[in-house]
């Protein structure tokens, strides 16, 4: 029983860890994004076309 117990806590604090991880690689892809785009935003200022295709 006690074996039973100890993987169950085992399992909940890894899929815990996960969703943590999984969060932290999220921020930092919508970072990225953000920055891309404010990037491109620039380099295609005088291309609204172009800029649109972006989604901005």
């Amino acid at each position: 029983m006690k074996d039973a117990y100890n993987l169950q806590q085992n399992r909940i604090g890894s899929a815990q860890q996960a969703t943590v991880d999984r969060d932290v690689n999220v921020s930092k892809a919508v970072r990225w994004r953000e920055e891309v785009l404010a990037v491109a935003n620039m380099a295609l200022a005088d291309k609204p076309e172009l800029r649109d295709k972006l989604g901005r």
